[in-house]
């Protein structure tokens, strides 16, 4: 009897000590590359590769969506209308203005600034969430830390060593589902090379959907 208590004790013991009890935190610098995925119910809309470039000491970040994207900051702006697909780059720079670039084509536009809250997520900005479990990606146990945005509930799993694994929102409304799943071997903590973040010359003019009359803008845009 008193064995199997031990036992028992001891399984409960092992199952908190393995619980996570702080939230992660992001490195001041990183790069990561990712497989993107967007889902309406169980149906796939749409599937990309991209990168993901942070340097919040600068307030600088640029989120690359690769060829497939369906990006709802890149399309509207009438800057890629004959090939809506295309790479299309999403820039924040010096904690000013942030962009929505289309490389191949050569077009830009300026959807927001900082007075509308377009800015480089904080490196705590999951300080308030929750724990929801653990998952494995990549053959690697990743904890996820979950909290309510605006109209999204945000989701980030990442490993022991704090590496990313895949962040996931579920909108409160409907059932679309955004998923990026982080290339892991790919995530280098370190500043990103500052010519990443050059805003290309063609990058004057407002975009003619800007924010807030474009989209209902989350807390973070990815």
């Amino acid at each position: 009897m008193w064995s199997i208590l031990v036992i028992v004790i001891s399984s409960i013991l092992i199952t908190c000590a393995s619980i996570p009890t702080t939230p992660p935190v992001w490195p001041s610098a990183f790069s990561v590359d990712f497989v993107e995925d967007i889902f309406f119910a169980v149906v796939k809309y749409s599937h990309n590769n991209g990168t993901w470039y942070y340097d919040f000491p600068n307030g600088r970040a640029r989120y690359d969506h690769l060829r497939g994207q369906k990006n709802n900051f890149c399309g509207g702006q009438k800057l890629s209308d004959n090939d809506p697909k295309a790479p299309c780059s999403l820039l924040f720079t010096n904690h000013s203005n942030m962009y929505v670039i289309y490389p191949e084509a050569k077009t830009c536009c300026i959807l927001c600034g900082e007075k509308e809250g377009c800015t480089v997520l904080k490196p705590t900005w999951l300080s308030n969430s929750s724990y929801t479990g653990d998952k494995v990606f990549e053959g690697k146990k990743c904890h996820g830390w979950a909290e309510p945005g605006h109209i999204f509930t945000d989701e980030l799993y990442v490993t022991d060593e704090n590496v990313l694994c895949q962040y996931h929102e579920k909108s409160f409304v409907g059932d679309l589902i955004h998923t990026l799943t982080f290339n892991q071997a790919s995530y280098k903590v370190q500043q990103p090379d500052t010519s990443i973040f050059d805003i290309p010359s063609y990058c004057k003019d407002v975009c003619p959907r800007p924010y807030p009359n474009h989209v209902t803008l989350k807390r973070s845009i990815l």
